[in-house]
């Protein structure tokens, strides 16, 4: 069955990881209300993973979020990573708690607009801290206040991490925030600027030149060459330039998803590059023919923005993207329909619970946007076209979210609450929030800006890295065959060693 463009993108946002099943703790659920505001709603069983393999009594509960995720594709973190070494560092219990709504904490009986009025930032807090005051593990009370909680996170619940410790301080002493999207806009163009900056460079300016390309055959407003480009390039039913470019996308996420370690990493970045870069491949020559048309309409070789580039190398360059779509991007099924690949209003307002992108397509269309657009410095060229913007999700969310008889899914986005509720200075003044960054992530510009780094305020910028690395860690067969990276081990060393100093801060002032 054939994704929409919408779930492709949301399904793109996520960071690869492999399923780990074997070697973690039994599954357990709790109940918790649906509504935390209203007792009357009903209540729902949240499913969680609970390790004392390091526990020693008088050792501090330390809770990750999973996100935006089934928890199952983070259960190695008890194996290898964040959990196993924070609780064996500190003597602790290791919890790993799914968010409402993902992967089996199921609250409703679908996935429409009404349903998902309960997926919200402060009912997912409020589950996490009412689980945490009512805790008992195999019988023993190990809840907050009496027992130390540290609140982990990392990308979307590193947010939410930050903002638990904020909102119920007394109940989660501690909170340490991995990649933290604090930060949330309609026109999130700075997100490309990762890959623009720090991937390979070769890379970065043929998909330039390519994106020029899209974008000067989109303005020419001539029918015939538009359609001969969206022929080319395997879309011909596709109607809207927006659309167009959605379904060319995933390279843009790719920089996010690629890591140091080869079970977490995701290929497409490298399979995009290679293929990018490649000068073996053999084409066509009615292919040629179509991208030397093609360049030659779009102006490029005679523009501003040239540079050394040859007319052949500019072609090869296009075919080569188009080969890379071909391979990546799943047939259609389109039929000649206008609104293809975005997917026609009946097939967008499907909502049953195996409907599993609509999840976080709705926490962005209701809340956070963040859409990637092109619409970067006019000085230089984008890595993706300058149709790449927030019409396709403005157009798309009425479609998939339509007003219920309960809640509605306003145009924009409301980002502005979004953004009272977290924001860059989310924690700045909250003692034990420890912050975690890397230089190159693509979400940085959306996370708490660079601080001075206190035993209180631990700030750590891990130097060459992307989406929360320092989180993972080798797996006992792993070790000689992989190595941690220098600087990875560095920070996850200083991690602990914050951890270690709140646990005596706190042991001295009892």
């Amino acid at each position: 069955m054939r994704h929409n463009a919408y779930a492709l993108l949301a399904l793109a946002s996520y960071a690869a990881a492999a399923a780990i099943t074997t070697d973690v703790p039994q599954i357990s659920w709790v109940e918790l209300p649906i509504d935390h505001k209203n007792p009357n709603a009903g209540t729902f069983k949240n499913r969680y993973w609970a390790s004392d393999v390091h526990y020693k009594p008088g050792g501090p509960v330390l809770i990750l979020n999973a996100g935006e995720q089934p928890a199952t594709e983070v259960t190695e973190l008890f194996k290898a990573g964040l959990l196993e070494r924070l609780s064996r560092v500190s003597n602790g219990i290791a919890i790993l708690f799914e968010h409402r709504f993902y992967g089996e904490t199921i609250l409703t009986k679908d996935l429409g607009t009404d349903s998902l009025r309960y997926l919200q930032m402060d009912q997912a807090i409020d589950d996490m801290e009412l689980f945490a005051r009512t805790y008992k593990h195999n019988g023993q009370d190990l809840s907050a206040p009496n027992t130390n909680w540290i609140i982990l996170g990392l990308s979307y619940a590193g947010g939410l991490s930050t903002k638990a410790r904020v909102l119920y301080p007394k109940t989660f002493r501690a909170a340490i925030s991995s990649s933290a999207v604090v930060d949330a806009a309609i026109d999130n163009w700075q997100y490309t600027e990762a890959l623009l900056n720090y991937g390979n460079q070769t890379c970065v300016r043929i998909s330039q030149i390519n994106s020029f390309v899209i974008d000067a055959i989109f303005d020419s407003d001539d029918a015939a060459v538009i359609q001969n480009m969206k022929t080319f390039f395997g879309l011909p039913y596709v109607q809207k330039p927006d659309e167009f470019a959605a379904a060319i996308l995933d390279y843009a996420w790719a920089w996010q998803n690629h890591h140091w370690l080869p079970r977490a990493n995701d290929p497409t970045y490298a399979t995009w590059c290679n293929k990018l870069a490649s000068t073996d491949g053999k084409y066509h020559a009615q292919d040629m023919t179509t991208a030397a048309g093609l360049i030659q309409k779009s102006g490029f070789l005679t523009s501003k923005w040239h540079q050394s580039e040859t007319a052949e190398s500019v072609q090869r360059g296009l075919l080569n993207f188009v080969a890379y779509l071909n391979s990546t991007i799943q047939p259609t099924g389109c039929d000649g329909k206008s609104d293809c690949p975005a997917g026609s209003a009946a097939a967008l307002g499907v909502s049953d619970l195996k409907q599993t992108w609509r999840l976080w397509s709705f926490e962005s269309c209701d809340k956070f946007a963040n859409w990637i657009s092109g619409h970067g410095p006019l000085d230089r060229l984008p890595v993706v076209p300058r149709h790449t913007d927030e019409t396709f999700w403005v157009n798309g969310c009425p479609l998939m979210f339509p007003p219920g008889k309960e809640y509605t899914v306003k145009m924009p986005p409301d980002v502005a609450a979004a953004n009272a509720f977290l924001g860059f200075d989310l924690g700045k003044d909250t003692d034990f929030i420890m912050t975690l960054v890397g230089d190159q992530d693509p979400w940085r510009p959306r996370q708490a800006p660079e601080r001075p780094s206190t035993d209180l305020q631990p700030f750590i910028t891990c130097k060459g890295c992307v989406h929360h690395w320092e989180s993972q860690g080798l797996l006992p067969s792993e070790v000689g065959v992989v190595e941690i990276p220098a600087e990875i081990k560095r920070v996850q060393d200083l991690q602990d060693a914050h951890l270690l100093t709140w646990l005596k801060m706190w042991s001295s002032s009892k």
